[in-house]
C-alpha cells in the first residue's frame, strides 16, 4: 500500500469549497467521503478519496444533459395562487 497523506478539516474545507456544516451534511448523505481516525480525537481525509471525489464531481459537471435539461420552465402554479389570481 503506497503512503498517502491525511487532510484535516480545514484543508479539506478549502479544498471542497464547503464549510463544516456543509462537509457532515454531505457525509451523512453519502455525497462525500468519510474520514479516517487518525489519533482519539482526530480525524482526516485521504488525499486518494478527494481526488477522487473531485474527479466525480467534474465528470458530473462533463456530462452530456439530455436536449431540454438546461431549457427554463415556469414553475407550477399552486391553488392557493390560482385562486388568488382568479378573483
Amino acid at each position: 500500500m503506497d503512503v498517502q497523506r491525511i487532510y484535516r478539516r480545514q484543508a479539506v474545507e478549502s479544498f471542497a469549497g464547503l464549510k463544516r456544516s456543509a462537509l457532515y451534511d454531505a457525509i451523512a448523505r453519502g455525497r462525500f467521503p468519510k474520514p479516517v481516525r487518525v489519533t482519539e480525537r482526530c480525524v482526516g481525509w485521504l488525499e486518494s478519496d478527494l481526488l477522487a471525489w473531485q474527479a466525480a464531481r467534474i465528470a458530473e459537471r462533463d456530462e452530456p444533459k439530455s436536449r431540454d435539461a438546461g431549457a427554463w420552465r415556469e414553475p407550477p402554479r399552486t391553488t392557493h395562487n390560482a385562486r388568488r389570481h382568479s378573483r
